[in-house]
């Protein structure tokens, strides 16, 4: 191959790979740009939520209803303890799964005890709470088959 030959190939190759690019990038950035906009606009859109709603945004993804950690967080004084009841009424399985790892994050400083015998209240999800064996008083209905009540003492 003759020298002009060399050079016109690896002109034409260096011409090719910056058209490669250019294409790539005209390709990519407007992608790039677009989910950009899709993040802002979901971070726009939940500017207004509040401490408790953007805490909790995350349960909805596992099919926990974080309306009742919110109301739970209200009502249940800080130093209290909870007995926490999961059935499967009216919930899906992976709500039951995860509720109680939930729970113990969405309800600190307040403890959870195994005993309803030991606990200050009582939440029942996916469960009845009046069926928890204990003498309750003041049961907060969040939700059909969410509920949590203090315990009589």
């Amino acid at each position: 191959m003759s020298r002009a030959a060399g050079e016109r190939r690896e002109l034409w190759h260096g011409k090719a790979s910056r058209a490669l690019v250019v294409l790539l990038l005209a390709a990519i950035v407007p992608a790039y740009v677009a989910s950009f906009r899709k993040v802002w606009r979901q971070g726009s859109d939940r500017a207004s939520w509040t401490r408790d709603q953007r805490d909790l945004a995350g349960y909805v993804a596992a099919d926990v209803d974080p309306a009742l950690f919110i109301a739970a967080r209200h009502a249940i004084p800080a130093d209290a303890t909870y007995a926490l009841r999961v059935g499967r009424r009216g919930i899906s399985a992976q709500a039951a799964l995860e509720v109680g790892p939930f729970a113990h994050y969405a309800l600190l400083p307040r403890r959870r005890v195994a005993s309803v015998r030991n606990a200050d209240w009582v939440i029942a999800y996916g469960a009845n709470v009046r069926a928890a064996g204990a003498s309750l008083k003041g049961v907060i209905r969040v939700a059909p088959n969410i509920s949590f009540a203090r315990v009589a003492r």
